[in-house]
């Protein structure tokens, strides 16, 4: 009997090496030898960053914010997609 390794009925995963969430990043490219402190320093460099990419896209949002707010006003809903912590997040 053969056995089926993939399921051939499904497209090949589109390449998404061009996104920036998929891309290795270039500070973290050592971490296996780095320090428990390095580490950690290296995760909160990261996490620094956010804030001021959140500010900057506040004009986004807030449209964003106010197309859902209408559609829904008008009978329409949110469809809310994610995985990990923003799936989890989307039950709330």
């Amino acid at each position: 009997m053969s056995q089926v390794t993939h399921d051939t009925r499904s497209p090949p995963p589109a390449a998404r090496g061009h996104l920036l969430t998929e891309q290795s990043l270039p500070a973290s490219a050592n971490i296996d030898t780095m320090s428990v402190d390095q580490i950690l320093a290296c995760i909160n460099d990261q996490d620094a960053i956010v804030p001021g990419v959140v500010r900057r896209a506040i004009p986004a949002i807030t449209r964003l914010v106010d197309d859902v707010v209408n559609a829904m006003s008008g009978g329409g809903r949110l469809i809310y997609l994610g995985a990990g912590t923003s799936g989890r997040l989307g039950v709330l």
